[in-house]
């Protein structure tokens, strides 16, 4: 199943997948199936609203007084990996009037890069105070681990958000036609899905998680002339080291078997 992640979505009317306002360009290609949300969105209003529409929903929840001691109370923990379990309850937020089903993940501080939060109220208490906590609201029917799998990849927006406007200008331009910034906008993540699909397929398990920033002097901004070889027309780079030369020319040759075969003489690697 898609879900949609941390923005409220636009809500439609029953048996309809897309915005009437939408162009209609894009009416084939939007539906909305389901929502994640941090706890941000954890309001009575917004849920109500997303099961009038029939949606499926994952929303983080805050660890309020009542919530920390539900958990508290759980006997029954169904361990997925060492140091990570996971269960569920049913809830009735104080202000609602109406029951949930809630999922919680518990894992152990010692493990690498434990997420979550402590319980403040039972800090004192010696099980609960080496383990962190972490609680979605969900009206889905899956079991608790396949809902925490379903959310847990989108963990990262925040840093692709933080990501796209730092790197490539997405919170910097501003134009008087909502088309100009359309597709500016377009342009702008269009170029960043090249980067990420760069990244991913030639670079290095070390270079996978760099950002544009650490790696545009290493690959994109490269000192470098146009020249000729006889009548072939030649592009020389600079290359200070052996070690950069034999990576420019690895990434040459990964790069070629995805383009289509052209007449081009590249002598970036020679030893002048």
């Amino acid at each position: 199943m898609s879900f949609t992640s941390g923005t409220v979505p636009a809500m439609w009317p029953p048996g309809t997948t897309s915005s009437p306002s939408l162009p209609p360009r894009i009416h084939a290609h939007i539906k909305v199936p389901g929502v994640i949300a941090d706890s941000g969105f954890y309001l009575k209003q917004f849920i109500e609203t997303l099961e009038n529409e029939h949606l499926t929903y994952i929303i983080a929840v805050r660890l309020i007084r009542p919530l920390q001691r539900q958990i508290y109370a759980i006997t029954h923990w169904k361990e997925v990996a060492k140091g990570l379990s996971v269960s569920e309850f049913s809830f009735m937020h104080p202000l609602w009037g109406k029951e949930g089903r809630y999922i919680v993940v518990r894992q152990d501080t010692r493990r690498t890069k434990a997420m979550g939060k402590t319980l403040p109220l039972f800090a004192h208490e010696t099980e609960i105070r080496d383990y962190r906590y972490s609680a979605w609201i969900t009206n889905s029917h899956e079991s608790p681990y396949d809902v925490w799998n379903t959310c847990k990849p989108r963990a990262n927006d925040e840093n692709t958000i933080k990501e796209l406007k730092e790197d490539f200008a997405f919170g910097g331009f501003s134009m008087k036609r909502f088309y100009a910034v359309e597709a500016a906008m377009v342009l702008r993540v269009l170029v960043y899905n090249l980067f990420l699909l760069f990244r991913h397929e030639f670079l290095g398990k070390k270079e996978k998680m760099q950002h544009l920033k650490a790696l545009r002097y290493k690959y994109f901004v490269l000192p470098a002339q146009m020249g000729s070889n006889g009548r072939d027309a030649v592009l020389r780079i600079s290359a200070h080291s052996r070690k950069v030369r034999a990576k420019l020319s690895y990434l040459f040759t990964r790069i070629s078997f995805y383009t289509l075969p052209l007449d081009l003489n590249c002598t970036a690697f020679g030893s002048t």
